[in-house]
């Protein structure tokens, strides 16, 4: 298929709509960019740790500067399968999505674009969860989100022995809790042990 590629960076900030100053992003918004399989870990780009923001531009920008210290790569380990992004916006009338928050639709706000996005605040059905943020996404910026795959969200609950249970969104947050009922869920914990707040990995499977 067209969007089976690496040409599109996922690893990056993108102005909603282009200017003198910065280029359009390079897709429509809803776009699908298709990371293949891999038997060597892929790294997309890295994030610093304590925030959770790009530390780089681009793919790779900082990688003769990566400090493990500080820094923490996300990408496609080796037999993770594959994953599956998709193109959103982060309207100005938004705020900051925190990496690893759950998120969905404006439709309240936006009813033309399916694609202008806001962090989901809980108890969303499995069909309002576009995908999950693996950096943050300022307000006014385009980015692409995780919807199929191996990556990270924010847990809801501290808990043990969830490893391959599936998950939900909390009730009353923008994060992932262990699904009672797995026909609704959309996704399943990799961790064994969670922390309510931190970062989970996880395996999602979003309906898009």
């Amino acid at each position: 298929m067209s969007y089976d590629s690496f040409c599109a960076d996922v690893a990056k900030l993108y102005p909603i709509a282009g200017s003198l100053a910065e280029g359009a992003p390079p897709a429509p918004l809803g776009m699908k960019q298709r990371i293949p399989a891999t038997a060597t870990g892929f790294t997309h780009g890295y994030v610093v740790t304590a925030t959770g923001a790009l530390a780089g531009s681009a793919r790779f920008d900082s990688s003769n500067a990566y400090d493990p210290a500080v820094h923490s790569s996300f990408g496609l380990g080796a037999q993770e399968g594959e994953q599956l992004w998709i193109l959103v916006a982060n309207p100005a009338t938004g705020s900051t999505i925190a990496r690893g928050t759950p998120v969905k639709w404006v439709a309240a706000a936006d009813s033309t674009n399916l694609f202008y996005i806001q962090a989901c605040s809980g108890d969303e059905e499995m069909d309002q969860v576009i995908g999950v943020a693996q950096f943050d996404i300022p307000v006014g910026k385009a980015a692409y989100v995780l919807a199929y795959g191996v990556g990270k969200a924010l847990a809801g609950e501290t808990a043990s022995g969830k490893r391959g249970d599936a998950l939900i969104m909390d009730q009353t947050a923008g994060r992932v809790i262990e699904a009672t009922n797995r026909s609704i869920s959309w996704g399943k914990f990799l961790d064994d042990a969670l922390t309510d707040g931190s970062l989970a990995d996880v395996f999602l499977n979003c309906r898009i």
